[in-house]
């Protein structure tokens, strides 16, 4: 194996798409039927063709030659399944792709009780050229997403998929959730989305949005899709329709849920929204001038997230930050023994338990409307939240056939008056409606941003009369 390679940023790869290209369909064929060389396999031919279509279609879509799987049963087991892609009949076909010679292991990966950080860490394979030969003539806009991946998951805490409850499922707030992502896929598929820049048209697979809950139904819930990952200025870069777009950014809305629930208001006295349209807001940390926005953010999101003043103030000494390659910021919690990468938020001649505690009284000093929320695991009830809201604006830009694109808060259209007027109504009736008393009063703020050079903009949309 090559030792000179850099794996560090390998990605993974997902069984998430499908094709029923000539070329795909020819591949899939021959997988399947090497599998079947052993005759004592005769039964569920047809779903591991259908398995094989979704292997092939992933692999060739998969940006990089190199990518990290694994075929450990505790990923794909009936009773142990993490992600939905991972199934028996995946690893399989995975494991005769490699007997025939289209993937290559390149670096083994270790097991979770084996590895210093006790997370371990998927093998790294690479597809061969006898694999990219087999599928010269197919193009991104020939693929799809697995239509047959559930369109909301439940995992418990740990991370297991587990089954949606019944009553859960039988009710009309989940078919509300099914619908409106069907419908929403249904007018994505009819808009050309593309990124002039790679003069590419973006995956659907990539624009397949699935509902996601942790732990039960009622905690998290947001919306999810491969797209959600693309960073701001990619997402900025799009044209749906030959038209640039607009990104509407709705300003910290977990802070301002927290002011409203919390305590029926929609501002602090000082700071988070006091001045309106004015830079202050719940992630400025006066005694901490040094330190990024957006190492704050996290780190204020990370308090709200823990159960305890412990583990939160463990989580902060543990945050490193650094600037990438393309100079954006990346901010990143470590646990266990895992290597660290950049710079640590609090350094150790600092005391790093000690200044945490501190950095934590700092924040409670400058926000004491927030005190409340802190360590209080009070985030995965606000996804729920944000994601009916995502939901409710989906299903309002659908009903007017107008191209909508969602990451958790904010909203991305084509770039033209009437439909960033609609945005800014259906943002408005989408708040209202999910937040109902705690939306009734007050105003919400937001920011318009551009890919083709417009200023930026604020935004404030009111909500009472």
């Amino acid at each position: 194996m090559d030792k000179d390679i850099d794996i560090s940023s390998v990605e993974n790869l997902r069984i998430q798409s499908y094709s029923e290209h000539p070329e795909v369909k020819h591949a899939a064929d021959v997988l399947v039927a090497e599998y079947y060389k052993d005759n004592s396999r005769k039964k569920d031919k047809k779903a591991y063709t259908r398995s094989a279509h979704k292997l092939v279609a992933s692999l060739w879509l998969h940006p990089d030659t190199l990518f990290r799987f694994t075929t450990n049963k505790n990923y794909y087991g009936p009773a142990q399944r993490k992600q939905v892609w991972m199934t028996p009949k995946t690893q399989k076909l995975f494991n005769t792709a490699r007997t025939i010679g289209w993937i290559e292991l390149k670096f083994k990966g270790l097991a979770s009780h084996l590895s210093k950080s006790g997370s371990g860490y998927n093998s790294v394979y690479t597809k061969t050229e006898d694999f990219y030969q087999l599928l010269t003539n197919l193009k991104e806009e020939d693929i799809g997403p697995d239509e047959d991946a559930p369109r909301v998951i439940l995992r418990c805490l740990e991370g297991i998929l587990k089954k949606l409850p019944d009553a859960y499922v039988s009710s009309s707030v989940y078919q509300d959730a099914v619908d409106t992502l069907e419908n929403h896929y249904d007018i994505i598929k009819k808009t050309s989305i593309t990124l002039p820049a790679d003069n590419k048209q973006v995956p659907l697979s990539d624009l397949y949005y699935v509902r996601r809950f942790k732990g039960d139904t009622t905690r998290g819930g947001r919306i999810y899709a491969p797209f959600s990952t693309y960073p701001k200025s990619k997402r900025l870069a799009l044209k749906m329709n030959g038209v640039s777009v607009a990104s509407l950014d709705i300003s910290q809305l977990h802070p301002q849920l927290i002011l409203r629930f919390l305590h029926k208001r929609d501002n602090e006295d000082q700071g988070m929204l006091a001045k309106a349209m004015g830079l202050e807001d719940v992630y400025s940390m006066p005694d901490y001038p040094d330190i990024p926005r957006g190492v704050h953010k996290k780190l204020i999101n990370t308090l709200f997230n823990s159960k305890t003043k412990e583990k939160g103030a463990a989580a902060l000494r543990n945050t490193y930050y650094w600037y990438s390659d393309a100079h954006t910021l990346v901010v990143k919690t470590y646990s266990g023994r895992t290597k660290r990468k950049g710079n640590a938020v609090f350094e150790q001649k600092q005391e790093p338990g000690k200044a945490a505690l501190d950095y934590i009284e700092s924040f409670k000093t400058h926000h004491p409307l927030m005190a409340p929320a802190l360590y209080s695991d009070i985030g995965t009830l606000l996804q729920r939240v944000d994601g009916r809201l995502m939901i409710s604006i989906m299903r309002m830009h659908t009903q007017v056939e107008i191209p909508v694109l969602t990451v958790h808060d904010e909203l991305i259209v084509p770039k033209t008056q009437a439909t960033m007027d609609f945005a800014e109504i259906a943002l408005r009736d989408a708040f209202k409606q999910v937040c109902e008393e705690e939306g009734s009063f007050g105003s919400i703020y937001a920011k318009w941003s551009f890919g083709d050079g417009t200023k930026e903009k604020q935004v404030e949309i009111k909500l009472g009369d």
